[in-house]
C-alpha cells in the first residue's frame, strides 16, 4: 500500500501481502521506501505518526556524505551500505555531467551493456560482502522483533532496497509471483522522477537511444530479480538456503521473522 507523501514517492506498506500458511503481514510494520533527503517536514511527521521508529540506508558511504538522511527524533538510523564505493555506478546528480555523458558514451557506444550491467548488479548485492553484510544485519535486526515501524531506502528504492525487500517477503513465505509484482510497482511510483531524470541526461547527451539507457538503468524490470532467483537456485536450492548458509540467518531467526510480522 502506498503512503502518500509530498516529496517521496515510492515509499510504501508491505503490510497485507499474503504469507506463509495465507497469514498476511501485519500493516504498520514494514515500510519499503526511496530515498528521504529530499523528505519535506510533513512528510517526516507522518512517517513517525505511521509509526516509523527504524531507517535502514542501504547507499554507499558517498552517496550518504552528498546526502543524509534528515535526523528524526525517537528514530534509530542504521546506515548498512550494500554496494561499496567503488561498485557506485551512474551519477545522476547536477555538476556531474562530465561523468555522466562519460558513461552515457559507453552505454550508447555498446547495445545491450546497460541491461548487461544491471543484471550483473543484482548479482554484486547477493554475493559480495557490501550486500551479504548489508542484509544479514537488516534479518538479524528484523528477528529481533523491533518495535515501531522499520523503514528501508537505498536512492531510488528499487535495486538495494529491491533485493531486501525480497529477501524479507521470502522469509515470510510470500509468493514470488507476489515479490516480482511488488517489485515491478515501483514503475508506477517514480514515472515523474523518471521523467526529469530522462531530461536531464538528453540534455547532457543527446541521442536517439539515451531514454532507452535511462530506462535500463532506472526502472524496475523482472529480468533483474530474476537473475537473484537463477543464481540462488542453482547455487543454493532455493533461497531459504541463501538466507540460512550466506546470510547466516537460523531457521529459528527465520520462525522469529514470521511470528513477529504475520497476523496470527
Amino acid at each position: 500500500m502506498k503512503i502518500e507523501l509530498e516529496n517521496m514517492k515510492n515509499t510504501r506498506d508491505l503490510g497485507g501481502m499474503t504469507g506463509d500458511r495465507g497469514r498476511r503481514i501485519k500493516k504498520g510494520k514494514l515500510i519499503r521506501s526511496g530515498h528521504l533527503w529530499g523528505a519535506s517536514e510533513n512528510d517526516i511527521k507522518t512517517l513517525f505518526d505511521y509509526g516509523v521508529r527504524h531507517i535502514v540506508d542501504f547507499r554507499t558511504d558517498q552517496e550518504v556524505t552528498d546526502h543524509p538522511d534528515p535526523q528524526i527524533d525517537g528514530v534509530k538510523y542504521n546506515h548498512w551500505p550494500a554496494l561499496s564505493n567503488r561498485r557506485l555506478g551512474v551519477t545522476l546528480e547536477k555538476g556531474a555531467e562530465k561523468e555522466l555523458a562519460e558513461t552515457m558514451d559507453y552505454f550508447l557506444a555498446t547495445p545491450g551493456q546497460a541491461r548487461k550491467d544491471m543484471i550483473d548488479l543484482y548479482r554484486i548485492f547477493i554475493e559480495e560482502e557490501a550486500g551479504i553484510n548489508a542484509y544479514k544485519n537488516f534479518l538479524t535486526m528484523l528477528s529481533k522483533e523491533p518495535q515501531g515501524a522499520v523503514l528501508w531506502h537505498c536512492s531510488f528504492g528499487k535495486d538495494r532496497a529491491g533485493t531486501a525487500t525480497m529477501l524479507i517477503l521470502e522469509t515470510l513465505g510470500v509468493s514470488k509471483e507476489d515479490i516480482i509484482a511488488d517489485y515491478l510497482t515501483t514503475n508506477d511510483n517514480i514515472g515523474e522522477r523518471m521523467d526529469i531524470y530522462t531530461e536531464h541526461i538528453t540534455s547532457v547527451r543527446p541521442h536517439p537511444k539515451t531514454a532507452a539507457v535511462v530506462r535500463d538503468l532506472l526502472c524496475a524490470d523482472a529480468d533483474y530479480i530474476n537473475n537473484i532467483y537463477d543464481i540462488v537456485q542453482n547455487k543454493y536450492g532455493d533461497m531459504k538456503g541463501y538466507i540460512t548458509e550466506v546470510l547466516g540467518i537460523t531457521l529459528t531467526q527465520q520462525e522469529n521473522i514470521r511470528n513477529y510480522f504475520l497476523e496470527d
